[in-house]
């Protein structure tokens, strides 16, 4: 994704083609897909089941919290350095911001790399993966899980226009 940003950023002037900017979308497109996928599986396999669901709401606040900071930091950097007057003005602004994004998702990318993986016991390194996690209905049964109510009966429409209660 940074590559694809700061090719972005390289190539941008008051009258580049769309055509031109095409490939370093993708690769920030690409680049995006590759991101967000692997940190939901970080978080979410480094927390037990039962912690699963609190641990892939907080993985979405953050997400979107720091978005809305990511967009406030990237707008003040355009209004500093640009602005809407004229396309290189805009140009001017755009180009900064983009730049600045391209150098954080880096240096991001680059503090992933310091996440360690998880190993398996030395012990079962030779061996393949066992799925000792119990089915959901044995854990149903064991009484760690509460059973979903039914789902209500579905409304119908009268002719005129009321529903049936």
């Amino acid at each position: 994704m940074s590559a694809g940003l700061a090719w972005l950023a390289a190539i941008t002037t008051p009258t580049v083609g769309y055509v031109d900017m095409v490939t370093p979308f993708v690769l920030a497109g690409v680049g995006m897909s590759l991101m967000f996928a692997p940190i939901s599986n970080v978080v979410l396999s480094s927390v037990t089941r039962e912690e699963e669901g609190k641990a892939s709401g907080v993985n979405n606040t953050i997400r979107e919290v720091g978005g809305v900071f990511g967009v406030a930091v990237l707008a003040t950097v355009f209004a500093a350095k640009g602005s809407y007057l004229s396309p290189q003005a805009f140009v001017d602004g755009l180009t900064a911001a983009v730049w600045v994004g391209a150098a954080v998702v880096g240096l991001g990318a680059l503090a992933a790399l310091t996440v360690p993986g998880r190993r398996r016991p030395e012990s079962q390194r030779d061996q393949p993966p066992t799925a000792n996690e119990p089915t959901a209905t044995e854990t149903h049964q064991a009484g760690h899980v509460r059973p979903c109510r039914p789902p209500a009966q579905p409304r119908t429409i009268r002719h005129h226009g009321g529903l049936d209660e």
